[in-house]
């Protein structure tokens, strides 16, 4: 389900941008998070804590809804934050610094899938299905970066660097980028006639 889910975004990331994946992936974690808190609460008796409910019988329709909203996060994450961090993260750091930038986020990255992996076994004898609370929590988080991130789908690597030096208050970076970047401009405009002149000439000869 995982390869299969990952489609979209291939088909998506440069149609429909990164930043509106993001956003789709973390609603859509977001919902199916409340859902399963919910229905393991309402539903399935899953308190956790010790809550020991023997005389507790799910019924099929709650197991089922479960299940539906573990599928719906799987699929949610792997067309959004799953596969579209990677790309982001390669294009918003400037070309001095990407490399590093690169590995730092390679780091987070993994660093996180440790977490999700290690912890939710813990929280889970304890809190029950409560830990999806959490889960809502951090992916309401994704969802706001989402909702506060430009939209790099379209743009070089410059241009992205100088919307970010821009929008984090990098101004007079950007406006010496824009300055360097008109005055190259020029060269170019004055340089090329020149050129094509002296071709002509050489063509006469």
């Amino acid at each position: 389900m995982l390869f299969v889910s990952t489609l979209p975004a291939i088909a998506l990331v440069d149609h429909r941008g990164r930043v509106a994946l993001l956003r789709w992936s973390a609603a859509g974690m977001l919902g199916a998070s409340v859902a399963l808190a919910l229905v393991g609460e309402l539903a399935l008796g899953g308190g956790g804590g010790g809550d020991d409910d023997g005389d507790a019988r799910p019924s099929s329709a709650a197991g089922a809804a479960a299940c539906a909203a573990i599928f719906a996060f799987l699929f949610s994450f792997s067309f959004g934050w799953g596969p579209v961090v990677w790309v982001y993260c390669a294009e918003m750091c400037p070309l001095k610094y990407r490399a590093k930038a690169t590995g730092l986020t390679t780091m987070t990255n993994w660093a996180g899938n440790f977490c999700v992996g290690f912890f939710p076994p813990i929280l889970f004898s304890s809190l029950g299905f409560r830990t999806f609370w959490i889960f809502a929590g951090t992916c309401a988080l994704c969802l706001a970066a989402a909702c506060a991130l430009p939209e790099t789908r379209g743009k070089s690597l410059e241009e992205i660097t100088l919307m970010f030096e821009q929008r984090l208050g990098g101004g007079a970076n950007a406006a010496t980028a824009t300055s360097g970047n008109r005055r190259r401009s020029m060269r170019e405009s004055e340089v090329w006639p020149a050129l094509n002149t002296l071709g002509a000439c050489m063509e006469g000869l």
